[in-house]
């Protein structure tokens, strides 16, 4: 009887390692997806300050019919809307994530809690930049990184 618990024990044992395999390397998978939709975000981010600037000066100029347009106040007002639509933070804090994800994945013990609390603050940090990054393109990789973090989450609750 003992010999047979003790075999199914290590069966059980076995398969749980097999299945934290599957899982981890799935989740290395998921988070390269993740670090591409992140650096996509970033080079998109860098030009969205002079598009907006170009749009701004396009919509100023056709409601104002003439009246000449201080270039002070315009560049001021522009520097402000960058700095208040500014997702750099979010970008190095996200990568951050991933990096304390990756490492917290390569360490032992019991990593289970640790991985959910990172997932929430990457999930965070996607929530910003959604709502900072109102460019069609930005929107939709924001939707791309949240179900790929979602997944990730579902998954590690599995993981102990």
């Amino acid at each position: 009887m003992k010999a047979a618990l003790e075999k199914a024990f290590e069966g059980l044992s076995q398969m749980k390692e097999r299945e934290g395999q599957r899982l981890f390397t799935d989740i290395k998978g998921k988070l390269r997806y993740i670090k591409e939709i992140v650096d996509e975000i970033d080079a998109k981010d860098e030009g969205l300050v002079y598009a907006y600037m170009d749009k701004l000066r396009e919509r100023i100029l056709e409601l104002s019919k003439g009246i000449p347009l201080d270039e002070s106040r315009f560049m001021t007002e522009v520097a402000l809307m960058a700095d208040k639509s500014s997702i750099d933070e979010e970008i190095v804090r996200m990568r951050s994530h991933i990096s304390e994800f990756e490492k917290t994945m390569d360490s032992r013990g019991t990593i289970g809690k640790k991985l959910d609390f990172i997932i929430q603050e990457m999930n965070r940090e996607v929530n910003t930049i959604g709502s900072k990054g109102a460019v069609i393109d930005i929107i939709n990789n924001v939707v791309n990184l949240k179900t790929e973090i979602e997944k990730i989450r579902e998954q590690i609750q599995n993981i102990e």
